[in-house]
């Protein structure tokens, strides 16, 4: 467990956390330990992203975080008295607070596993087209970064990180972008799509690495050419 927690992107998570409050929330330490069954959570988790402080895991650790700053900051002016210094400290925290806005902020910096805007894609107008014509109560089987931009409906499934569950072997839709790999690499792909019925599914959008395939729609041969003639994802 120990090994585990010391793992260098565990420590990383920590200081993010602690840095911006220039480390004074560990002078709270009374009020940080509220936080401490969400950061066992996300520190003892195999899922890649939930020690990292950019995705949702992390929101319930935060509110105990600033309080135990603003715990620790009170103690440090009862522990120096009536002298300035723990006012030019309380001041001085918000050096460290900008450098870690500079650092990691959704404005000018974008982690690179992270799901880009689809404007950033390089077939980003393809993404879109595709996007409109896939049926709005089909269940459907694509990737992470497209989950959001079909979650109105009762069937959705992802497939690579972060897959919870095997998705079902017969979907209505599934809606790949094969020039995106940072969920699924290429070998992935060929395999799911091997894995459909090939007399079952049709091909109904497929332009600039962007595929959608129907159950019981579209241009059955064409899926059938594409399985059979994979291109190594070249779309």
């Amino acid at each position: 467990v120990w090994l585990h927690i010391a793992e260098p992107g565990r420590a990383l998570y920590l200081l993010q956390l602690l840095a911006p409050t220039g480390f004074l929330a560990l002078l709270g330490l009374p009020e940080l330990l509220l936080a401490a069954p969400g950061l066992a959570t996300n520190l003892l988790a195999d899922h890649f992203s939930q020690p990292q402080i950019y995705y949702q895991y992390t929101v319930p650790v935060l509110p105990f975080v600033a309080v135990a700053a603003v715990a620790g900051l009170d103690r440090l002016r009862r522990l120096l008295g009536e002298r300035r210094g723990w006012k030019i400290l309380g001041i001085a925290v918000l050096a460290p607070a900008i450098v870690a806005f500079a650092v990691d902020n959704p404005f000018t910096t974008q982690a690179e596993w992270l799901p880009a805007p689809l404007a950033q894609l390089p077939n980003a107008d393809a993404v879109h087209r595709a996007l409109a014509i896939v049926p709005p109560g089909a269940s459907v089987v694509t990737t992470n970064a497209y989950a959001p931009h079909l979650a109105q409906r009762e069937g959705l499934h992802i497939i690579g990180i972060p897959a919870q569950r095997d998705p079902p072997p017969d979907p209505d839709v599934v809606f790949i972008n094969l020039y995106d790999q940072r969920y699924m690499v290429c070998d992935q792909y060929e395999q799911y799509f091997r894995g459909l019925d090939p007399d079952g599914y049709g091909v109904i959008f497929r332009d600039a690495g962007l595929i959608v395939v129907q159950k019981d729609a579209g241009s059955n041969e064409q899926f059938q050419d594409f399985v059979t003639d994979w291109t190594d994802c070249a779309g």
